[in-house]
């Protein structure tokens, strides 16, 4: 993950070039896990018709979508694993930061979700900060931001990631648990 925070002039422009502009990277890594979902059905039909030809095609769908993750971590020097815990949900995030930043300041949100690799850049309006040493020295402000202009097929991206990693934790608590006989 990574933010930064915007001015108001710097947040107008930003939204008018993601109007009118071809999307950056980030944008098309959620593009294209969103293009995926959508296809699933179709690649499911033709594995029963012609399974070589729908192992082909799966191939070359996880050859795009390695190359637009390297892609789009690069541009935006996204880590290549987690870097910070966040509490994530459709719509907002809370996460420790370096620095305290005032209610109602912009951020700029890039994440990159893990295991899935799936970029998405969204931006929020920041609603707590306040100290808290969980974080330790490096992060001790907790930060809350609720989403303002998220795409649509990112936000379905973040609540897939969020039942996702839910359903693993899920799976772990139950292995934990006693074995009734």
């Amino acid at each position: 993950m990574k933010y930064r925070c915007l001015t108001e002039n710097e947040f107008a422009a930003v939204l008018q070039e993601h109007q009118t502009g071809f999307p950056d990277k980030i944008s098309l890594s959620s593009t294209f896990a969103a293009t995926s979902n959508q296809m699933k059905h179709l690649v499911e039909n033709i594995r029963r018709r012609d399974a070589e030809l729908s192992a082909c095609l799966g191939h070359i769908n996880e050859k795009l979508d390695v190359l637009i993750r390297l892609l789009a971590a690069d541009e935006h020097g996204l880590p290549d694993h987690p870097s910070h815990a966040v509490s994530l949900s459709a719509s907002g995030i809370a996460f420790h930061g370096k620095d305290e930043l005032p209610v109602g300041s912009i951020l700029e949100i890039k994440l990159m979700m893990f295991p899935s690799y799936v970029s998405v850049l969204t931006y929020g309006t920041v609603v707590n900060c306040q100290r808290d040493e969980e974080g330790g020295p490096d992060f001790p402000h907790r930060v809350s931001a609720d989403f303002s202009h998220i795409q649509e097929e990112d936000r379905e991206l973040v609540v897939k990631h969020v039942l996702q990693k839910q359903a693993q934790m899920l799976r772990e608590a139950n292995k934990s648990l006693p074995n009734p006989k």
